[in-house]
């Protein structure tokens, strides 16, 4: 079952560094069965290749929109990605991560009429750092969380 697009938005917004063009999705009037798609664009700025870790969570309550309630902690089983949730992605390019939303039909425990689940990207930054007396450099993980909302309204 797929819901008409004027049932779900997907308003695009380019980042000037690396991260993700997608800021938020709304999906209206949802009915548990339905398969939304939806994307995101993720961007590598670095000069070298870079894994992106993608998921989907359940929101830290000081994050929701007003009017929104968290999503059940199932949501990591009802969104699924193209990629799988590792993303690698050549220096300085993009690669658009296809987003599957569906609650199975036979799930039957009530849903709240407004929640939100967000879409986190983590790009894993190795970055060498080294020392001026010496020859050898260590490798530093440096992590940066970008996400996005997901507003799901049901019928």
């Amino acid at each position: 079952m797929q819901l008409s697009s004027s049932d779900y938005s997907i308003p695009q917004a380019s980042p000037s560094q690396g991260g993700v063009s997608s800021s938020e999705m709304t999906v209206k009037n949802y009915k548990v069965g339905a398969e939304i798609d939806g994307s995101a664009t993720l961007f590598n700025n670095q000069s070298v290749m870079t894994p992106f870790i993608i998921q989907a969570v359940v929101p830290d309550p000081d994050n929701l929109r007003d009017g929104y309630v968290t999503a059940p902690a199932e949501i990591t089983n009802w969104v699924t990605f193209n990629t799988g949730s590792t993303v690698l992605i050549d220096p300085n390019s993009k690669v658009t991560v296809n987003i599957i939303f569906k609650i199975p039909s036979d799930y039957k425990t009530s849903l709240p009429k407004n929640w939100q689940f967000d879409i986190v990207v983590n790009p894993q930054i190795s970055t060498p750092i080294s020392n001026d007396n010496s020859t050898s450099s260590v490798q530093v993980n440096i992590q940066t969380k970008y996400s996005f909302r997901w507003l799901v309204s049901m019928r």
